[in-house]
């Protein structure tokens, strides 16, 4: 009996064993980076302690770049020391980047606009900007958010933009920034952290768009914490034993380990997103045209229209880089002249730019376009296309008059009877036709249990196929414990 006890203990041991990895097993999803560097932000003055130099110290390689705030901005001048640090920085091939904050999109737009100018003003090695104190909220939070970093790319296409959002963003902020920072807190709280939008934040190939920022983490919790960020898809990390609420004005005591650390896995390569289209109705152009009709000419008419551009946005600027562009013109159709002040305009290549801002609620100098058409013409709409620095656009119908006095096998002469020296007015509205904005990954709506299902019957069948294996691992090992037994029951007797 005590060989059976023995067997039937030792089996539950071996099947709770079993059941205990194949229960854990599944909830190991986090994916784990392919490649790291630091990224530190800086909230210390230069030359008030060592920190501007111990990061720089640790190399591009392990830092290529930093966040930079002399004052929750750029501050009201150019400061010596900042100056001073910056230019070390970029000699050793480490960007820095200027912090401004939106207060959760509160702040008057203007005023973070320019912050955003002033690093650049200030501090001309300025390599980027950092838009901290986000909110995921709605539309207007997300105009908010596209226009800055619209105006980033416009003016350095080349440099970063990091969205300092501290939690979740969705995907819908995806195309407004090169990195986000989807995690900033102390660590015992971002021990709970997991990803919220899955096929984004989870997503191995976007490892290099999310950075954490964690702080409070002890020595002896050091493994763990750095374990815990790698495997939560952050290409870029802080890390610091400091604590709120100034967590990142000291070097990190572990800074050394840290740094070395990075190391064992390849450089995190720094995204451009590049530029993007708008969300309609962010910063909304509009373009309308007066046109007057006219076929006083026998075999030909004439089309004249004076063509208006609108900032319809009651927030924000323009970009300068304004554009209309005749992008279709109907067969027998012909542009005479194209002109405006303020704008450079060329009849050739049929289009006008407009080099200055548009104040919200403003409008640009009016353009004479002249349009002739022969007896060609076979009927249609001119098509002028109205476009902003990001591609969004706007179509605008001109009109065309048919000719009289066209021959009637001419494909004039066949739409028009005799209608000479009729003149006729009309005004036409653009229509906007930006082409959707597709996010990289995850689900952009709120209800993210859609896209999370998938996961969850994955995670479900395991533990079926766990179940039934444990089943028919228990049958088993109890019909040979039973067989053991039966043969010691046996062999006792003839004893």
């Amino acid at each position: 009996m005590k060989i059976q006890t023995k067997i039937v203990v030792g089996s539950l041991a071996s099947i709770a064993l079993l059941a205990g990895l194949l229960f854990v097993a599944p909830k190991a999803f986090a994916t784990t980076v392919t490649s790291q560097s630091i990224a530190a932000p800086l909230f210390a003055k230069p030359g008030s302690n060592s920190l501007w130099d111990d990061v720089r110290g640790a190399g591009h390689l392990s830092v290529p770049f930093v966040i930079a705030n002399a004052n929750n901005g750029p501050g009201v001048k150019a400061d010596p020391l900042y100056a001073t640090a910056i230019s070390k920085n970029a000699g050793a091939n480490i960007r820095t980047l200027g912090y401004v904050q939106t207060n959760y999109q509160t702040r008057t737009f203007n005023d973070t606009y320019t912050d955003v100018d002033n690093w650049y003003k200030f501090y001309p090695q300025t390599s980027g900007i950092y838009i901290d104190l986000l909110k995921e909220g709605g539309q207007d939070e997300a105009c908010y958010v596209a226009a800055l970093y619209t105006h980033v790319k416009n003016t350095h296409p080349n440099d970063l933009v990091i969205l300092g959002a501290g939690g979740h963003l969705s995907p819908t902020y995806e195309p407004y920034g090169d990195i986000f920072v989807n995690a900033a807190s102390d660590y015992a709280t971002y021990k709970a952290w997991s990803p919220q939008y899955k096929g984004f934040e989870d997503k191995t190939q976007y490892e290099n768009r999310f950075m954490h920022l964690i702080y409070g983490v002890t020595s002896d919790q050091y493994s763990s914490a750095f374990s815990a960020i790698r495997n939560n898809n952050a290409g870029w990390l802080f890390m610091t034993d400091k604590t709120a609420p100034t967590p990142f004005s000291a070097t990190p005591s572990f800074w050394q380990n840290e740094a070395s650390d990075v190391g064992a896995l390849p450089a995190t390569t720094i995204p451009n997103r590049g530029k993007t289209t708008l969300p309609r109705g962010c910063i909304s152009l509009s373009s309308s045209a007066d046109n007057t009709l006219d076929n006083h000419t026998a075999k030909q008419s004439t089309t004249t229209s004076k063509v208006t551009v609108n900032n319809t946005s009651v927030s924000f600027n323009s970009e300068p880089a304004t554009t209309l562009n005749f992008m279709s013109m109907p067969k027998g159709v012909t542009i005479d002249a194209m002109s405006a002040q303020g704008w450079s305009c060329d009849a050739v290549s049929k289009s006008c730019s407009y080099a200055s801002v548009m104040t919200p609620a403003s409008s640009a100098p009016v353009i004479s376009t002249s349009l002739t058409a022969n007896c060609d013409y076979a009927g249609g709409n001119a098509l002028l296309r109205l476009t902003n620095f990001s591609g969004n656009r706007w179509d605008l119908k001109i009109p065309i008059q048919t000719p009289f006095g066209c021959e009637a096998s001419t494909a004039a002469g066949k739409l028009n009877s005799d209608k000479s020296g009729q003149i006729t007015t009309q005004t036409t509205q653009s229509v906007e036709t930006t082409l959707a904005i597709v996010p990289l990954g995850g689900n952009t709506n709120d209800n993210a249990s859609q896209k999370q299902t998938p996961v969850k019957k994955s995670n479900s069948v395991i533990k079926a196929i766990a179940i039934a294996l444990i089943i028919v691992i228990l049958l088993g090992l109890g019909g040979w414990g039973g067989w053991i037994w039966y043969k010691r029951q046996r062999y006792s007797v003839k004893l």
